[in-house]
């Protein structure tokens, strides 16, 4: 009997032994798991990101239209029209912004274009204004400035989710043709449009000389108004009846033929505030009556026949 309590005991002790065991074994494997997937998850999801891309596959477009996808070589010009596809709306994926990749042969340039945060300097749409992406199922043609050789191609992709890109989700086109009908714009050589103004132009105004191209058949007057996008209710500036014959305007000039508003001068730019300026011009079919209040000549536009509109925008540091 001596002998079996003794066996009893040992056997005891071996089985609370191999419990311990498997217990350290159990614990061993679930820390190394851990660390494991500590690592791999970040890999893993990498793996896994560009798979949220393919669902805008072949729904991000350019357009094969050479009116409106084309070269301008009066203005060093490259319009683009874009559209966006049928996106799923519950998708937890959000398309937020485009890279457009433009090749030149000799040049080639990459844009980031993430609006309304990131908007590069000389992208803008089509008549100049901030350049925001299309909706789903909706089509908007871009304008990217200052590309001095017609391009051989040229590419977009989407960033989506703050800027992750999904280059493998791409669309191309390898021929690009000149534009045949010109659009109307608004340059300066003073800055790049969506970039910085600087400042003073000359003393006491800020403003830059303008020139307006390809004005529309049938324009009689022009008329330019200076917004501040943080103040957008009244114009800081405003001209109206320009003749048709005048296409080169230096805003800060004195004499300018055409009933003239007070326009922009440096105590416009105290606040310690960047603020965005647009300068829109309007093509019309007609003159304005004299002596009107810049909200009048503004009204008075809207309700005649704009021919052409045009914008340039650009930033002011603050003081």
């Amino acid at each position: 009997m001596v002998i079996r309590k003794n066996f009893l005991m040992s056997k005891s002790k071996r089985s609370q032994g191999d419990i311990v065991a498997t217990l350290m074994i159990i614990l061993i494997v679930i820390i190394a798991g851990g660390v494991l997937l500590r690592f791999l998850i970040p890999e893993v999801q990498k793996w896994l990101a560009p798979g949220d891309c393919f669902q805008f596959n072949g729904k991000i477009n350019i357009i094969n239209d050479p009116t409106y996808t084309c070269y301008d070589a009066a203005t060093n010009s490259l319009y683009m029209k874009i559209g966006f596809g049928d996106f799923d709306d519950n998708s937890k994926n959000k398309v937020t912004g485009l890279v457009f990749l433009i090749d030149s042969g000799e040049n080639r340039f990459s844009y980031e274009f993430y609006p309304p945060n990131s908007n590069p300097p000389g992208i803008s749409l089509l008549n100049g204004d901030i350049g925001n992406l299309p909706e789903k199922n909706q089509e908007r043609t871009y304008r990217i400035m200052n590309i001095t050789i017609k391009p051989n191609s040229t590419m977009i992709y989407p960033l989506i989710d703050r800027k992750r890109k999904c280059g493998d989700t791409n669309d191309e086109i390898d021929f690009i043709p000149f534009c045949q009908t010109g659009f109307m714009g608004l340059n300066t050589s003073s800055f790049i449009s969506g970039g910085y103004i600087p400042t003073p132009f000359s003393s006491p105004t800020v403003d830059p000389k303008i020139t307006i191209t390809n004005m529309p058949s049938g324009t009689a007057t022009l008329a330019i108004f200076i917004y501040d996008i943080n103040d957008s209710t009244t114009p800081h500036g405003a001209y109206y009846n320009i003749p048709n014959t005048i296409t080169t305007i230096d805003l800060g000039a004195v004499g300018i033929p055409a009933e003239v508003y007070t326009p922009l001068n440096n105590t416009s730019f105290s606040s310690p505030v960047t603020h965005y300026y647009t300068f829109t011009v309007y093509a019309i079919n007609n003159t304005l009556s004299g002596g009107l209040t810049k909200q009048q000549a503004l009204s008075a536009i809207n309700k005649t026949n704009k021919l052409g509109q045009a914008k340039l925008y650009g930033k002011i540091k603050g003081a």
